[in-house]
């Protein structure tokens, strides 16, 4: 069991608005005690196994009430959203809902694409060309390790999907 005084000091402590000595003085007020004094007090009272296990506790009570998961989240959406139609703010209200649709992943976003991807004409690729492609697709076959750079086509050689082949 903690004083008055002990609590005090641990709060301010998991607080983290005040360093040790601070808390100290704000928690035992010390009138007689000489200030050099104070701070090797605080030390070995954060020290001491009960302060700190309360310090600790304190922390992590107020890491807890102010982390959002997704049942809070989605609660207090729903309150607002019930608070917003009953003030005949619809658009708010279904905005809310829309939230929590998203949420939930009942709504996703759609994206639609258009334009090929990455089709090459390798009819249209010369000899040389479509050697260069083979080297450069074994090198990246056989390297060895991943993440390492991979090599590139060879200068002069440049393939465009959109139009016919270009040598440089």
């Amino acid at each position: 069991m903690l004083t008055a005084k002990q609590e005090t000091f641990c709060s301010l402590v998991a607080a983290g608005q005040l360093n040790n000595t601070e808390a100290y003085i704000e928690a035992y007020k010390p009138v007689s005690t000489k200030p050099a004094s104070i701070t090797p007090r605080a030390g070995r009272l954060l020290h001491s196994s009960h302060i700190m296990a309360r310090v600790q506790e304190l922390k992590a009570d107020t890491a807890s009430a102010s982390s959002w998961d997704r049942a809070r989240f989605v609660g207090t959406l729903w309150q607002r959203s019930q608070a917003a139609s009953q003030a005949g703010q619809h658009s708010a209200s279904i905005r809310a809902l829309e939230l929590i649709g998203r949420a939930c992943g009942l709504l996703v976003d759609r994206v639609e694409h258009s334009g090929s991807v990455g089709v090459e004409h390798y009819t249209r690729l010369s000899m040389e060309q479509l050697e260069a492609l083979a080297r450069h697709s074994e090198a990246l076959a056989t390297s060895a390790e991943p993440g390492q750079a991979q090599p590139a086509l060879p200068s002069g050689h440049i393939i465009d999907a959109s139009a016919e082949p270009v040598s440089l």
